[in-house]
């Protein structure tokens, strides 16, 4: 008798253990994907934030009389986007 109740216990104590051990697994999922959603956020503010920039010297460039040509080899711009800031 003694035996399978310790047999229960050392199965309830397993048991326990094994779902702390899913739910801290769980958690460091959904840790991971809050991390790389972050990082991709932080990403495209700072994409955005250089292509706010190049505009801004864009717009620069273009009241100074530089060349299309020359604010898209400084910027990376393209033609197009120069040409509508212009319009």
């Amino acid at each position: 008798m003694e035996l399978i109740v310790h047999r229960k216990l050392s199965f309830h104590v397993a048991k326990n253990i094994y779902a702390k051990i899913e739910s801290f697994s769980m958690f460091s999922d959904i840790l991971r994907k809050f991390q790389t959603d972050m990082d991709s956020n932080l990403a495209t503010a700072d994409a955005r934030g250089e292509n706010k920039k190049a505009f801004e010297v864009a717009r620069n460039a273009l009241r100074k009389k530089m060349t299309v040509e020359d604010i898209i080899d400084l910027t990376g711009l393209t033609r197009e986007e120069i040409e509508g800031l212009s319009g």
